[in-house]
């Protein structure tokens, strides 16, 4: 929260201006992620009954690219821990996959987005296609639309906190 000095709306209508064309714009360019929806009732009841959930859960249907479409999952609206272990920035789960009427899993991460370092799909395809065993059937990768870091394009402004190391691009896949 930042706590300013009273602003008076008639002789500085700047804050006032800004929220006129704040709303105006698209909400993608507002900040909303644009790849999550809501469901409808009768596909929320399938979803709850796949993945065992009450009827107060709270879903959402995400989309995940892939080579050649767009899938859609929908997930069970998740927790916020208080502390997040550093490091930690992969987490998987269980959601209902709207394509194929099933439980999958999926694996959230945040990868490292800079030359030279591979996506783990590219990885995963790889080993699937040279029949390396117990490799589980990757069915969509891809990173999220515009999902990404950038504090990185920031850090040497003089209005930016010091840091003691580079910060390093990450891209949400």
């Amino acid at each position: 929260m930042i706590v300013s000095e009273p602003i008076n709306f008639n002789q500085q209508p700047h804050l006032v201006e800004f929220f006129c064309r704040y709303f105006k714009v698209s909400p993608r360019l507002c900040g909303m992620d644009t790849s999550v929806g809501v469901l409808t009732a009768d596909k929320a009841l399938a979803v709850r009954n796949c993945l065992q959930l009450d009827k107060d859960a709270i879903l959402a249907k995400i989309a995940v690219p892939s080579p050649t479409l767009k899938r859609q999952y929908v997930i069970h609206s998740p927790k916020g821990e208080l502390y997040t272990p550093p490091g930690r920035v992969t987490c998987g789960f269980e959601v209902y996959n709207i394509e194929r009427g099933r439980k999958v899993f999926v694996k959230d991460t945040w990868r490292v987005d800079l030359p030279g370092i591979k996506k783990e799909g590219k990885t995963y395809k790889l080993l699937w296609d040279v029949q390396v065993r117990n490799i589980a059937v990757c069915s969509a990768t891809g990173d999220i639309h515009d999902h990404a870091t950038r504090r990185h394009h920031y850090q040497d402004r003089p209005c930016a906190c010091k840091t003691r190391s580079r910060l390093v691009p990450h891209h949400h896949y």
